[in-house]
């Protein structure tokens, strides 16, 4: 499937779809449905080749998966050691995994520990002083050397009691369950307090990468996913959404993962330890986004069809429809109102022009949030700046006014061009998108309109002005003006009129007006002697 390394990421691409969204927050994302060009099309196919290779088959499949998508880091826990005392981490332990982990978090919320994490048992002032002062030369932090002890507890209470009915590394899971905030979140937190790992969160995509040693590269693919690609135990709120790929109650994702292997069902990656925790990600894909991502291998027998059909159809959704955009609107206009009348000390020593933008930016989450569109985007422009994101430039020309000023019509829009003499007087000339074109440089005869906007634009005269992009001596703008070159093409953006569409049954009227159209946008031509014809 991926024989060539300039293949692509995935290997020969037959066909893909993709829909960009948003979240509840505004944050923009995008799922892709990818079908690879030597793929199994479907689940007899998948039986067949699984009955002439066998076992052969998976191996390969595996072999395909895991060049693609990764569940573990780079870097290996046994290599590293602490960077306080130098102790190796080659025999840290793994915690087991609890059942209430997947559970909703939610209905533990009245069980939530004071403490994160929650203390095993209570220590004196002069026990935890000196239990402190001792892992605070290792961990750097007196919040941290706490987190530590009680871990460490933890270890030798459950070495003590080997062989009993307790589980204190579940209960200790079970407690950052129902924690509010992540553990990965606190103030003290090393690796987002990390100048090192700031800087390569802001890092654009460069071919200087190329450059890094691997270990290098090993260390910012650790970190990115550490930070961006990691399921934690508190699960999110969208993990619980209804789904028919979980039961009620259940995380939607199956977070954590026990480690698995290919079956007829599908493919679920691999995850070993430390790494149950770890979306599915691509190494290429994470340096140059930078941002979090989940690959799925979706090949498979009768089992499999659920999976991609749930996939096909969460791609492919349709947007969710709004009877009436100007009620959400006026709900959301309310709804900052009343948050302003609570806030009245804070909105007091707020300028109107913040407060305006506060209330145009409510407006837009509130419509955007329901109807999953780009709009956000809009919001960010009232709050910050610029939010215009192009491809490519686009020109605007108006066909209505041309064909007004072809048919000899009284009304038609032109521009009024300032000129300022060497004595600096001022004097007014009309010239029309359309003379640009009529009176263009012989060298152009060959372009129809369409391609004309799209190469060139008129501008200023300088004293080393070619000739041969001088407007031909009719044009109003002659002696001052010239044709300039767009360094790239840019879009034309027809306004004013639209061309229609036609067919047998279509009135004389209607096919005249679409035959203009076309003829002026697509027929290069200076003047037009009939044309009503």
């Amino acid at each position: 499937m991926k024989a060539k390394p300039f293949d692509g990421l995935f290997g020969p691409v037959l066909a893909y779809i993709g829909m960009v969204e948003t979240q509840g927050g505004g944050t923009l994302h995008a799922h892709f449905l990818v079908w690879l060009a030597d793929a199994l099309p479907n689940s007899e196919a998948f039986d067949r080749a699984v009955a002439a290779h066998g076992d052969q088959y998976y191996r390969d499949v595996e072999v395909f998966t895991n060049s693609v998508v990764t569940t573990s880091m780079p870097l290996s826990v046994a290599d590293s050691s602490c960077g306080f005392c130098g102790h190796s981490y080659a025999d840290l332990q793994e915690l087991p995994i609890p059942p209430e982990a997947n559970e909703y978090t939610k209905k533990q919320h009245g069980g939530r520990p004071a403490a994160r994490p929650p203390p095993l048992r209570l220590y004196t002032s002069v026990e935890l002083e000196d239990a402190v002062q001792l892992e605070a030369r290792h961990i750097g932090g007196v919040r941290a050397a706490k987190a530590a002890i009680y871990r460490r507890d933890l270890c030798l209470s459950t070495r003590e009691h080997e062989g009993a009915d307790c589980d204190e590394y579940g209960e200790y899971l079970r407690g950052l369950s129902r924690t509010r905030f992540r553990v990965e979140h606190r103030e003290d937190d090393a690796f987002r307090q990390d100048h090192v790992a700031r800087a390569l969160m802001t890092l654009p995509p460069s071919p200087d990468d190329a450059r890094w040693p691997a270990r290098c590269i090993a260390f910012a693919v650790s970190m990115l996913v550490f930070m961006l690609n990691l399921h934690w135990w508190s699960h999110a709120g969208s993990c619980f959404t209804k789904s028919s790929a979980a039961a009620s109650g259940q995380c939607r994702y199956n977070f954590p993962w026990a480690r698995t292997s290919c079956s007829s069902d599908g493919i679920t990656l691999g995850r070993r330890a430390p790494f149950e925790f770890v979306n599915g990600f691509n190494t290429d894909i994470m340096l140059a986004f930078k941002s979090n991502h989940d690959i799925q291998v979706m090949i498979g027998g009768l089992g499999a069809l659920l999976r991609i059909f749930y996939a096909t159809k969460y791609v492919t959704k349709m947007q969710e429809h709004i009877d009436s955009i100007t009620a959400v609107a006026l709900a959301a206009f309310q709804s900052r109102q009343l948050r302003e009348a609570r806030d009245e000390e804070s909105v007091a020593n707020t300028d109107r022009a913040t407060i305006g933008r506060r209330r145009v930016a409510s407006l837009l989450y509130a419509i955007t949030n329901r109807c999953e569109i780009v709009g956000p985007l809009a919001a960010h422009h009232v709050q910050r700046g610029s939010c215009a994101f192009m491809s490519t430039s686009c020109s605007t020309f108006h066909l209505r006014a041309i064909l007004h000023e072809l048919i000899d019509q009284v009304v038609y829009s032109w521009d009024l061009v300032e000129l300022r003499g060497c004595d600096s007087s001022l004097t007014f000339r009309a010239a029309s998108f359309l003379d640009d074109n009529s009176y263009r440089p012989p060298g152009l005869n060959y372009l129809n309109l369409y391609e004309y906007v799209a190469r060139h634009f008129r501008r200023k005269r300088t004293p080393t002005t070619s000739e041969c992009v001088l407007f031909q001596p009719e044009h109003p703008l002659f002696d001052t003006h010239c044709v300039g070159n767009h360094i790239h093409e840019v879009v034309p953006v027809v306004s004013g009129i639209r061309m229609p569409l036609v067919n047998d049954e279509s009135p004389h009227e209607l096919v005249v007006k679409r035959s203009q159209c076309a003829l002026v946008l697509l027929k290069p031509f200076r003047a037009c002697r009939r044309p009503n014809e």
